[in-house]
């Protein structure tokens, strides 16, 4: 005769937020704040010399296009940014791990961590999409979405871009065809 195993309550997880409190939203995340959330991403992680060029070749052209200008705020530590690779790639004989120091660490990662696009504008780029689609599973899976961010209070009446989502979903709702029609964004 088996033992039955007595079942002891799972613990629930207590999932963090993802987000930051300080977190500012922007409709475009700066240039260099993405170079720095990029390199950030790389701390203690195991890259190749090509992954590390790659990550060089597109911070300088960035930098030649003048999207990353040396009158920014953050020209400092992109400049920082840019010589680590370089140094690093320099060193590099094949696949290493890459280690960013414990201070410039806190200080990118409080400014990587600074900016994140409304998710009203994800909201908006997402319907740009489905504009002239006739796709129900694309437009259920849409209208989920945006019914499950309105009730996690992701978008709130605050947000600029409330009215655009509102007349977004009114839309949707109230279309007579299975394809959405296009419409001018303002």
């Amino acid at each position: 005769m088996a033992k039955k195993k007595e079942s002891t309550p799972k613990e629930k997880k207590v999932r963090q937020s993802k987000e930051p409190k300080n977190v500012k939203h922007v409709e475009h995340i700066r240039e260099e704040v993405k170079f720095i959330k990029r390199y950030v991403g790389l701390h203690n992680k195991v890259k190749t010399p090509n992954a590390i060029l790659a990550f060089i070749k597109a911070l300088q052209r960035s930098i030649v296009q003048k999207l990353i200008r040396k009158t920014s705020p953050l020209s400092g530590e992109i400049e920082m940014i840019q010589n680590k690779l370089v140094q690093a790639y320099n060193k590099m004989k094949g696949d290493e791990s890459f280690a960013i120091n414990e201070k410039d660490l806190n200080h990118l990662v409080a400014i990587a961590g600074g900016e994140a696009v409304y998710p009203s504008i994800a909201v908006i780029k997402r319907y740009i999409g489905l504009q002239g689609q006739s796709d129900e599973k694309k437009i259920h899976s849409f209208m989920k979405y945006l019914e499950n961010l309105l009730e996690k209070k992701k978008i709130t009446k605050d947000d600029p871009y409330a009215d655009k989502v509102n007349a977004i979903y009114k839309s949707i709702k109230q279309r007579s065809s299975a394809k959405i029609a296009i419409s001018r964004v303002n």
